[in-house]
Formats: structure tokens, C-alpha cells, sequence
């Protein structure tokens, strides 16, 4: 709605509780109903002036006037964000979808908001006055309506310096370890203000059993609106396991407020070194290689690389290996073989890698904007999928580069440059790489090469680096298939390069360092 105001494009669009009833929930409507009445009601006839907290990743405020009658009173929709909204069901089903009746969205943000009272009246989505305009509550993606007798200016400016109270109000993410766990290596952890106002406090993490820190506890001041920083804990004792799996936990205390925010997370080391490898499915010289894991450790990745290519191996714990057959342009292949990397509803078994290395995607529409932060943001670069074919052969498909524009494989589209879908790349080679596939016992292994050629701008940073240097990526993989879920990604943070709301096909990403020699 916002991407079209700013385009000064016509857009329609209406809000609705997602935490509950769906306008599709057939027999359950009455509350998105009584939202779209609302949202009428309030809205109809105005213009959008602005968007309040434009590095404020857990709200939105957006302020409006009315030009097209005498009503001239400033109105403002405001929400929190649902970062994650679970399995939502079939929301077609005549029967009631799912939602309707236990999914929600995640209510990390949740909270209040205190707002004046002069001259402002404030409404839930249903219609509903709140009278307590000190403590206004705030529900994941159920907007509250303002309607204050000021200019818009002045509400926006009220707005911006209104008291919230949210549950988290600074988001933590565990980076990976940038390598081998070795003394004075540190955890890094990313904190970041999603609130409308400066925060200062103290971060404490409990390490991995058997670690010791150099300091337990660190502090941050004056952490601003949208502002990233990274708190490194230095390791000065470890005890390592063959998972590469280490658990952490934390406490967070924001000064002036009485309950701190807790959290825990999962770690790992996430690190390719340079070395090349023969690409024949024998996993023998990947020895040495730290493999990432998920499933309980039943699904192992790792990744190398040298001048000409990327190389990752895959193990992954299958009993029964559903393949594709050979891929070919034609409507029919499509319609009988549905691949869909962003929505993961992949009916065959294969295994996802996606790749952001590119600072400069033209893919952002919105960047240099104010809002790019939160919108969405081209975070994967490039997609691939590699998968073992019937008749014994494996094959490497493109599903994303720079400039598809967020376009998947369809047969109709128009040709792309590079071609999405099948690489040149096989069993035994070619120009764009090599992809070898065995089964052992219950297993899947994945084993290619994927030429730099294909990725120009991981070639130009990894080959700009000197021994001893590093390169840090944001890399994802995702099995498709496999005996720990149909679609499984690893459960990793990106390193801040983009937003909350970013645009990331599998929502996971994992920061690797890439090591020269």
C-alpha cells in the first residue's frame, strides 16, 4: 500500500484481524466483517500523507487526511508486526479454515500504546472505542484507528514521540561462529532497536556447557530507531561436539523497564575454506570440512570453494528418494511437476541453496529509500536446486539471479538472461558445473560444483581476497524431501543486511565465512 502511495499509483487495500478470522473463513467471518466496515468507516475518502516509524521494524503508523469533505480531521492506522504466523491452514475451507481457530501470529510484539487525550479518538479494528488512551493495546497485525481533530503533521509528530511498551522492543539474533571453535573466537550477537524511540541496556548470554566467556555481559547505550550493533563475547574456554550444534541462551534488561527479555538459540559454526574438490558423490575429501546441520543432525551440508567454483555436499536422511524426471520447457512437465522454491509446496525431493552476495540488486526497487529497512528486499540473489532425475541423472537448476525480479520458472514467461531452470551442468560437467548423486542405505548424498561464473559477484569478492582474509556471504539450504519433514530449512539468522519484512524465499539464512588460504 505504502510501495504505491510512494509510486503514486492507485492502490486499494483494507485491513483485517489475521489473529483469528480471515475474510475466506466462510463460516467464522463476522470480525473481518466488522474490520472492513471499520476500516471504511475511518478511511474512506482520505489520502495517505506519510508513514510514521520508518526504521521501526515492529510497528507501522501510517497517517492520513481527508480532502473530499469537510471532515478534515487527521486519521492514523497504527500496528505491530507478526513476524511469524505458523501453519494457517486452508483458508478456503467452507468448513472454517484452520486459523480461525488456534493459529496466530507470533506476539513478540505485542504491547501498548499511551497516546495524549486531548482531542483524539482512538478504535480497535472492530469498531470498538478505547477509552484508556494510556495504555491502548497492541495485537500482532490488528490495527488501531486515530481520528484526532489536529492537522495530519501535528498527529504524526504525537505519534512519533508516543510511548510504547512492547514485549521485545530490541530483536537479538546468535550470529554463526565465523569458523573453527578456538580460543578468542567470539559469539556475536546482533541487537536491534524495533521501537520508535532510543534504547540502552545490558545483554547477558549463558554460553555452551563447558565455555567460558571473557565476559558474560555487555552493555549497549543509545541504541537508535532501526540501529544494528554487534555484541562479541570472546571465548576463552570451549568444549566442542561432532554435531557443531551449541546452545545459548540470554537475558536482555532495557533500562526503565522492569522485565527483561529472554531468549535462546542454536549455533553453529558455518565456515567454507578454500580446497578443491573432485565432484564423483564420495564424500572421502570433505573430511576436514565443518558440515552445518538440521534435523536433529540428520541432514549435513557443507561448503568449499577455490577460483573456479562452489562446491557444497549434502547428506541427507531419506528411506525413499522421490525424483523428478528430466526437466524440459513444456507446460505439461510444469503442471505435472510443480517447483516453487519460495512457497516450498515442491512435490519431488531435491535440495535448496540460496546465495545474497550482491550489494547492489537491482531487485531492491526501494533502495536508498527510507523504507528499505522494511520492505521487501531482494535478500536472496541467487536460488538454486539441485536434484537427482530419473533414467540416473542429476541436474542443477537456476531458479533466481539479480534482475529476475522475483520471477520463477513458467513456460510462457519470456526468456531470461541468464535461463532459468536447467544449468549446464552433469555428471560428468560443463560450463556451469558438475552434480553428482548416490544413495547409501537410507541416505541421499548431494555432491557439485557450481562454477563462480554463475555467481560473477561471489567471484569478484572471493577473488579479491588475500590468505588469511575472509568473506562473509549470507547462504541458505533447504531439503526438499527427506525423513524430518517435506521442506526443512536451517534455522539460522541473516547478519541485518535488510529487514525484518525481508523478501527471503525460505525466511532462513545463515552467515558463512569464506576463507582464503
Amino acid at each position: 500500500m505504502l510501495a504505491g502511495y510512494y509510486a503514486q499509483r492507485p492502490v486499494r487495500a483494507f485491513w483485517f484481524n489475521w489473529s483469528g478470522h480471515g475474510m475466506h473463513d466462510i463460516k467464522n467471518n463476522h470480525a473481518a466483517q466488522d474490520a472492513y466496515k471499520t476500516m471504511t468507516r475511518v478511511l474512506e475518502g482520505t489520502k495517505i500523507i506519510d508513514e510514521v516509524f520508518p526504521r521501526s521494524k515492529s510497528m507501522w503508523g501510517i497517517v492520513f487526511k481527508n480532502d473530499y469533505s469537510a471532515d478534515n480531521r487527521a486519521r492514523a492506522a497504527v500496528f505491530v508486526n507478526g513476524p511469524f504466523y505458523g501453519d494457517i491452514g486452508n483458508p478456503w475451507n467452507p468448513n472454517g479454515g484452520r486459523q480461525a481457530k488456534s493459529h496466530v501470529p507470533s506476539d513478540e510484539y505485542s504491547g501498548t500504546l499511551s497516546l495524549p487525550g486531548a482531542g483524539i479518538q482512538v478504535y480497535d479494528y472492530r469498531g470498538n472505542k478505547i477509552n484508556n488512551l494510556s495504555k491502548i493495546p497492541l495485537n500482532p497485525v490488528e490495527v488501531v484507528y486515530i481520528i484526532a481533530d489536529m492537522p495530519a503533521s501535528q498527529l504524526k509528530q504525537i505519534l512519533q514521540n508516543a510511548n510504547f511498551q512492547l514485549k521485545t522492543e530490541i530483536k537479538v539474533t546468535a550470529l554463526s561462529l565465523s569458523g573453527p571453535v578456538i580460543k578468542g573466537r567470539t559469539i556475536d550477537i546482533k541487537v536491534e532497536n524495533v521501537v520508535n524511540k532510543p534504547r540502552s541496556g545490558t545483554l547477558t548470554i549463558t554460553p555452551p556447557n563447558g565455555w567460558k566467556l571473557s565476559t558474560n555481559s555487555l552493555k549497549f547505550q543509545n541504541l537508535q530507531p532501526g540501529e544494528q550493533r554487534i555484541l562479541s563475547f570472546p571465548i576463552n574456554s570451549f568444549s566442542t561436539n561432532s554435531d557443531n550444534n551449541y546452545n545459548i541462551s540470554y537475558s536482555l534488561s532495557i533500562n526503565g523497564k522492569s522485565s527483561p527479555q529472554t531468549g535462546s538459540w542454536k549455533i553453529q559454526s558455518a565456515y567454507a575454506p578454500k580446497k578443491t574438490i573432485n565432484v564423483d558423490g564420495n564424500l572421502n575429501d570433505w573430511s576436514d570440512v565443518i558440515a552445518t546441520n538440521m534435523g536433529d543432525g540428520a541432514y549435513k551440508f557443507k561448503l568449499a570453494w577455490d577460483a573456479n567454483n562452489l562446491y557444497f555436499a549434502g547428506e541427507i536422511a531419506d528411506d525413499t528418494h522421490a525424483p523428478f524426471p528430466p526437466f524440459n520447457p513444456s507446460f505439461e512437465w510444469f503442471r505435472k511437476n510443480r517447483v516453487d522454491g519460495a512457497k516450498g509446496d515442491d512435490n519431488r525431493d531435491g535440495l535448496f541453496i540460496n546465495i545474497d552476495c550482491t550489494k547492489n540488486n537491482p531487485d531492491d526497487l526501494l533502495k536508498g529509500h527510507s523504507h528499505y529497512e522494511k520492505a521487501l528486499a531482494a535478500d536472496v540473489d541467487y536460488e538454486f536446486f539441485t536434484t537427482y532425475s530419473t533414467g540416473n541423472k542429476s541436474e542443477l537448476w537456476r531458479y533466481r539471479t539479480p534482475g529476475t525480479n522475483h520471477q520463477g520458472y513458467y513456460p510462457t514467461n519470456a526468456t531470461l538472461n541468464p535461463p532459468l531452470m536447467k544449468m549446464n551442468a552433469s555428471p560428468s560437467g560443463g560450463a556451469e558445473g558438475k552434480i553428482k548423486f548416490t544413495r547409501s542405505g537410507n541416505k541421499t548424498i548431494y555432491e557439485g560444483a557450481i562454477s563462480l561464473s554463475a555467481i560473477p559477484e561471489l567471484k569478484s569478492e572471493l577473488g579479491s581476497l588475500k590468505a588469511g582474509e575472509y568473506y562473509f556471504p549470507n547462504l541458505a539450504w533447504r531439503v526438499n524431501g527427506g525423513n524430518k519433514g517435506k521442506n526443512s530449512g536451517l534455522l539460522s539468522q541473516d547478519n541485518g543486511k535488510k529487514g525484518a519484512t525481508a523478501l527471503s524465499h525460505n525466511g532462513y539464512q545463515e552467515v558463512w565465512q569464506m576463507e582464503d588460504e
